[in-house]
């Protein structure tokens, strides 16, 4: 009986060019991808691959991306719920990924998004594909979220930043898993300053907070909420990996690259390339 491969890629920001990487790799070792299931910078490329960008269109896309240009994408929003706005993220996204509907991917395809309100993980396997993409990266307070029924959706790396249970629970009987997951970015950090401003905001009344800081409150409320609720979210979900049968974890040495990186394709693909590489060919040893 054929077992079923899923590919689960994680997020970790620029640091997820080695997924493209660990992809290549594969490719040439003959192994095929039943599903993919991402998160985050995970859900951008593993919906590209699954639309049918091919390895060498992605390492285009990827080492197009120069500082100059990222900071373009970043349209700086007049939102209170974010930030940057989101749109030129979703116009690269729809320039960049082939196809617009889970219906129509070559590969079967998760995204995995967090419900700031609830701290709930949310699947997406149906409807606009971009949508699910640009919901599943969209940092809070960062990025504005995107409504989803009754919902309002944000990066899956709060409450899943390698999502294996997810291909496991549709049908994967084999995952391969790329965790490029790293501290470099500071989230013991910022668990330790929700903390702090959590107890420091439950002891001081409003009228004891700077002014300058009111004014924040006021011009942007739900950016702020949304922030405080991801940390609430990443201080009580405790994320780890536990090993189980038939799951191969590969964690390329990324762990350096800073998430904002993008500049640095050309690094994080090799890398995660010869790390694939070096797990193959040492299976093929054994």
């Amino acid at each position: 009986m054929h077992k079923k491969t899923a590919l689960v890629l994680g997020g970790g920001g620029a640091r997820g060019y080695a997924h493209i990487g660990v992809i290549k790799a594969l490719e040439e070792a003959g192994i095929k991808i039943d599903m993919i299931v991402g998160t985050s910078i995970g859900a951008i490329i593993g919906a590209g691959y699954a639309s049918g960008l091919t390895v060498e269109e992605m390492e285009s896309i990827a080492g197009s991306m120069t500082v100059r240009k990222f900071v373009e994408l970043m349209d700086i929003s007049i939102s209170s719920q974010g930030l940057i706005k989101g749109d030129g993220i979703s116009g690269f996204l729809n320039q960049a990924i082939k196809k617009k509907n889970f219906y129509e991917l070559d590969i079967p395809f998760y995204a995995v998004t967090t419900n700031i309100l609830t701290g709930e993980k949310i699947v997406i396997d149906q409807g606009n594909l971009i949508d699910a993409v640009r919901a599943s990266m969209a940092i809070p307070g960062l990025f504005t979220p995107i409504r989803y029924d009754d919902k309002i959706l944000v990066d899956g790396t709060l409450v899943d930043f390698l999502p294996i249970n997810v291909a496991i629970q549709n049908g994967a009987n084999r995952v391969i898993a790329v965790n490029v997951s790293s501290e470099v970015d500071g989230v013991s950090t910022l668990n330790k300053i929700y903390i702090y401003l959590r107890r420091a905001l439950d002891k001081v009344e409003v009228a004891a907070i700077p002014e300058n800081f009111r004014d924040v409150l006021k011009k942007y409320p739900n950016a702020i909420y949304f922030t405080m609720k991801s940390l609430e979210i990443l201080n009580t979900c405790k994320q780890s990996i536990s090993p189980a049968p038939n799951v191969l974890i590969l964690t390329p040495p990324v762990q350096n690259i800073k998430w904002y990186s993008f500049h640095k394709s050309k690094e994080g693909i090799e890398k995660g390339y010869l790390a694939t590489m070096e797990f193959l060919n040492r299976k093929l040893e054994a």
